[in-house]
């Protein structure tokens, strides 16, 4: 069956993890995604360590052309690219894409109605719009880290690229919106979703409560700082591992009732009580197994999990039947697993997630797709321009 957003084609000159994994969300729900690299291919498939794994985990599903688009050349065929094409997506810093005679004004010229779109660090316009910015950049400068761990610790980033991924998700979203208003009104517009905005637009509960001052700023901790309702959550040990749980105050007499407290009958009293439950958790809890605790609190329809590594993740069935872990075909590493779409359709995950493209695998199909011919491929080949 075809994706949602099969017959959208999108040009794609992303690096790193904000982009690229907004584009391969696009190509998961069937867009076309064309990445433009380099003619030797874009700098991160070669790195070691994260940034190379990275590459290949947010890349697959795509088409590569290689193009020396720095070249008259070079942009010609970008341009004529994008005239085919619903969106462009970069994250270079202002003025890159304008240098290379590829900014909006030039893109626009050539397709009225395509959606511009850049992932970038600090927004489109103010003091910081032109300078850099990663992942750890964006969770100091938006809040994260200074909630995270316990109050005696220094401020810790999370274990994973959450500013990258929200700005991915965010941008995704605005290019699936300038898509849709294009295809109602004809028009193109230009998107900028930033690192540092995403991880406010995260936050939106707790800087409401922190203005209106209903809430101090309070350190996560094991989750005993997530509380915004006067009930009880955070992870705590059992028997063979830990367990996550949260309950609200409506929760709570069905929590005490579960590790055989005391129920109190106000949901005033509760609320006060609410840090003298977490303590009969923490002593409870190491009592039973995690299976065990799991089975119980589900039978009182209490929300709770297993803290898990990435192991078990990788072996959950659910997991797999659901698409959300996939495996595609790596050209040095062979086959391997890699994350795949969150997304569910019709009770049936979005798509094959494909392979992981060569370098230039599909420059001369693309090119004859939009015109040139072959005689006119051989003269780009042979003067470098691909």
């Amino acid at each position: 069956m075809a994706g949602p957003l099969d017959g959208v084609r999108i040009v794609d000159f992303t690096l790193y993890q904000q982009g690229p994994y907004a584009t391969v969300m696009l190509a998961d729900m069937g867009a076309e995604v064309i990445k433009v690299e380099r003619r030797e291919g874009e700098r991160t498939r070669g790195y070691a360590g994260w940034t190379g794994v990275a590459f290949y985990a947010n890349n697959r599903r795509k088409r590569s052309i290689a193009v020396d688009a720095r070249s008259p050349q070079g942009r010609a065929i970008v341009l004529r690219l994008a005239e085919r094409s619903h969106a462009l997506v970069h994250n270079f810093r202002p003025g890159v894409m304008e240098r290379l005679g590829l900014g909006y004004d030039d893109v626009q010229q050539a397709n009225p109605a395509i959606v511009y779109a850049r992932a970038s660090g600090w927004g489109a316009v103010g003091p910081r719009a032109r300078q850099a910015s990663v992942d750890l950049i964006a969770q100091a400068a938006g809040g994260v880290m200074s909630r995270t761990g316990f109050e005696s610790d220094p401020p810790l980033p999370l274990g994973a690229a959450v500013a990258d991924q929200l700005g991915a998700i965010h941008l995704c979203s605005a290019i699936l919106a300038g898509v849709v208003r294009a295809a109602r009104t004809g028009e193109g517009s230009q998107a900028d979703v930033s690192l540092f905005g995403s991880q406010i637009a995260a936050q939106g509960p707790e800087l409401a409560a922190h203005v209106m001052g209903k809430r101090e700023p309070r350190r996560a901790g094991s989750g005993e700082g997530l509380r915004s309702t006067g009930g009880v959550s955070g992870a705590f040990a059992t028997a063979d591992g830990w367990i996550a749980l949260a309950a609200d105050e409506q929760a709570l007499p069905r929590l005490r009732e579960a590790i055989g407290a005391a129920t109190e009958d106000s949901p005033q009293a509760i609320g006060d009580a609410a840090d003298e439950l977490v303590e009969a958790l923490r002593a409870r809890l190491p009592q039973w197994p995690t299976a065990e605790w799991l089975t119980h609190l589900a039978a009182l329809d209490i929300a709770a999990g297993p803290v898990r590594g990435y192991a078990e993740i990788l072996d959950d069935p659910r997991a797999r039947a659901n698409g959300h872990i996939v495996e595609v075909d790596h050209p040095a590493w062979g086959r391997q697993a890699v994350v795949g779409s969150p997304i569910v359709y019709n009770d049936a995950p979005l798509a094959d997630p494909g392979g992981i493209p060569e370098v230039g695998e599909s420059t001369e199909i693309l090119l004859e797709e939009i015109g040139y011919g072959w005689d006119e491929i051989a003269a780009l080949r042979d003067a470098e321009i691909i």
